[in-house]
């Protein structure tokens, strides 16, 4: 049985769309609007605000990081803080745009939600290398975790307010979706799907936001093969990460609590390392074609 270990203190309001990346574990604190950094080995924390809601952050092939902010792309250089406008979407004053990541050939897809969050009012964007969006899927309630399977011939998505972890057929030359299927759906009893990675078996490892764990499950049949508990009510996403890529990250949220709440659950926000007897994969940067504006 994996065990967890506290590597972050509680700090977050709502962290997520953790990375390992150079040496060090990334992730984004969304209403705060930054992109943090934790060298796990050392101990050293940074963070670089971005001047707006900060959805998910991928990096880049030329060393910068895009952002996915409240409705648009941008290309930040973290060491320096310029930010630079990449495109942009049209959505309403109430949408943002939320967990992204990029597919095997590099595109960056994202989702967005409506605050609050409705049903069937939300919508998956693919990103192209061009900086050309493209409205992919709609009628999605709150979308969340994306991954694709080891030989890129399927995506994993999750609709958090549906409850539901979708497996599409996926064409990866040209970023097309083919046919769909549930490959699980969750009893509101064990908490809602949020962020999720992927193992080098085509597992899913799930963090199940108000169910206080993360749960792996199996990538063809959506058995639930493991469950790891967590001392927080709010684990937000996950991501493999450490030297041999074997070691999992989760980010944590207290986000919409009240005081007696947050006195409940006092690591509501920290972030935990669980080494695993699987492995995952490094993300994929992104690899925009065009100068920056």
């Amino acid at each position: 049985m994996a065990s967890f270990e506290l590597i972050h203190s509680p700090e977050a309001e709502l962290g997520e769309g953790p990375v390992w990346h150079d040496d060090a574990l990334w992730w984004v604190d969304i209403h705060a609007g930054t992109l943090n950094r934790l060298n796990p080995a050392k101990g050293d924390t940074s963070r670089r605000p971005t001047n707006d809601s900060l959805g998910a952050a991928c990096p880049c092939a030329d060393g910068r990081w895009l952002l996915a902010q409240r409705s648009g792309f941008s290309l930040l250089d973290y060491e320096t803080g310029h930010l630079a406008p990449f495109a942009s979407i049209g959505m309403p004053a109430d949408h943002r745009l939320n967990d992204g990541k990029c597919d095997p050939a590099g595109r960056f897809w994202v989702g967005s939600m409506s605050e609050p969050p409705r049903h069937k009012n939300a919508f998956l964007f693919a990103l192209e290398l061009t900086g050309r969006v493209t409205q992919v899927l709609e009628r999605i309630s709150l979308s969340n975790g994306l991954a694709w399977s080891s030989d890129g011939g399927t995506m994993f998505h999750v609709d958090s307010l549906e409850q539901t972890v979708t497996a599409y057929d996926f064409e990866c030359a040209h970023g097309t979706l083919g046919k769909s299927r549930v490959l699980v759906r969750f009893p509101e009893s064990m908490g809602c799907p949020d962020g999720l990675t992927i193992d080098k078996e085509n597992h899913l490892w799930i963090a199940m936001w108000g169910g206080s764990s993360v749960v792996r499950i199996h990538g063809e049949t959506g058995e639930i093969l493991e469950k790891i508990e967590l001392p927080v009510t709010q684990p937000s996403s996950c991501c493999f990460g450490g030297p041999q890529c074997d070691q999992l990250f989760v980010t944590s949220a207290w986000s919409g609590m009240n005081e007696l709440q947050r006195r409940r659950d006092p690591l509501a926000g920290s972030i935990f390392r669980i080494s695993t007897s699987t492995s995952g994969f490094p993300p994929v940067p992104f690899q925009n074609t065009q100068p920056t504006p």
